[in-house]
């Protein structure tokens, strides 16, 4: 029974010790946060100057073109994908209707 209870025992102390020592360690972390001088926080920040209108209506405006494009871009990239899908339905029936009617006059 001595031989089950030593490793049992010792793994309770390794515990309690680095229980101890966390706790230690927490306390000097408290006492040098304690210590510390206060620092001023909310230090004034200096505000930048207003914008002019004419900045403001710049910038909207570019914001404005740069959505369209990408509209536009959107809008041609969709048109481009139907007509290719278009072509290719053609072809597909084009074909189908060249198997149907000319090969099979050709054989007979």
């Amino acid at each position: 029974m001595n031989s089950q209870d030593d490793p049992e025992n010792e793994l309770q102390r390794l515990q309690r010790e680095l229980q101890a020592r966390e706790h230690a360690l927490r306390l000097r972390e408290l006492e040098a946060e304690i210590n510390q001088p206060l620092r001023i926080e909310h230090q004034p920040v200096q505000q930048p100057p207003p914008e002019g209108k004419l900045k403001r209506w710049s910038r909207q405006f570019v914001t404005i073109v740069k959505l369209t494009a990408i509209g536009v871009a959107v809008m041609l990239g969709i048109a481009a994908g139907v007509s290719f899908f278009a072509l290719i339905v053609f072809g597909v029936v084009v074909w189908v209707a060249y198997k149907l009617f000319l090969t099979n006059s050709r054989t007979r």
